[in-house]
């Protein structure tokens, strides 16, 4: 079970890594 829990912690860090990269990018290229 702590495996379970510790795998999707890492996956849920990663996804929101990922999406913090994707918005940062995407309001830089918005930028005027």
């Amino acid at each position: 079970m702590k495996y379970l829990v510790k795998v999707r912690l890492v996956a849920v860090a990663i996804l929101f890594a990922i999406s913090s990269m994707a918005y940062g990018a995407i309001t830089v290229v918005a930028r005027p």
